[in-house]
């Protein structure tokens, strides 16, 4: 895995999509609010936590 050079997510209703992009890439996931663990990805890339 490369370094995430930026990421940025937003709401849409009640799911959460969110891009990564890594190493020229773009990496796209979604998230509902009502399952948090279908996803991997919890603000584990700076998102908006630092």
């Amino acid at each position: 895995m490369g370094m995430v050079n930026s990421s940025w997510c937003e709401l849409v209703g009640i799911v959460e999509r969110c891009w990564w992009q890594t190493d020229g890439r773009i990496a796209v996931a979604r998230r509902s609010h009502f399952v948090g663990s279908a996803i991997q990805h919890d603000a584990d890339d700076g998102d908006d936590v630092r």
